[in-house]
């Protein structure tokens, strides 16, 4: 059984001698600060923590399938957000706590599904907080990218109309920017070119 210590991230390996004990290289040590937050007396609910517990078997691991994505989610968030220097740390248990629909399109998501994204994308110096990060659809996330949620939203209603063909097309954003968007495929560019 391992089980990781939230205050002072030491790893406890061993097995239970009675309740609220484990035993670590011979010793036997009070597991409390497992079960609770770094320096608050406030409890946080053993699933949310996946803290081991006694059970009839013995030690067991009360996590689920969804809680670990959700700690390996929020791991990695943290990680790229160190690698590049922005601030702020988000947890398991906030991400567990956003609505459960997409935030840009508003389709119903169940467990397991969608993934999380930054309103505001890290190189737009947003930051890795709780408040700015939101539960999408993954073809929301994709089309997203690094945009603003201003840009996004610009993004799906526009429209542009080929200068060789005349169909309309959605252009894509950084040719729209650049105000190269004038063709709707590569044929019609060709085309454009030896016209």
């Amino acid at each position: 059984m391992t089980a990781y210590g939230s205050s002072n991230n030491r790893r406890i390996t061993g097995s239970a001698e009675c309740a609220g004990n484990m035993t670590r290289h011979g010793r036997t040590v009070q597991t409390d600060h497992l079960r609770y937050g770094h320096s608050s007396k406030t409890r946080i609910p053993e699933f949310k923590l996946g803290v081991a517990r006694l059970s009839g078997e013995g030690l067991r691991n009360v996590q689920t399938s969804e809680q670990r994505r959700l700690v390996r989610i929020a791991s990695a968030m943290n990680t790229k957000a160190r690698k590049l220097g922005t601030y702020g740390v988000v947890s398991s248990v906030e991400l567990a706590m956003k609505p459960s629909e997409c935030a840009y399109c508003g389709v119903t998501l169940e467990p397991g599904q969608g993934t999380f994204d930054h309103r505001l994308a890290f190189a737009r110096g947003g930051h890795n907080v709780s408040a700015n990060v939101v539960r999408c659809c993954i073809t929301c996330n994709r089309e997203k990218f690094d945009k603003t949620p201003s840009e996004f939203k610009e993004h799906q209603v526009l429209v542009s109309i080929c200068t060789v063909c005349g169909n309309q097309f959605q252009p894509r954003w950084a040719e729209w920017q650049a105000g190269r968007a004038r063709t709707c495929s590569r044929s019609c560019a060709a085309k454009s070119r030896w016209a």
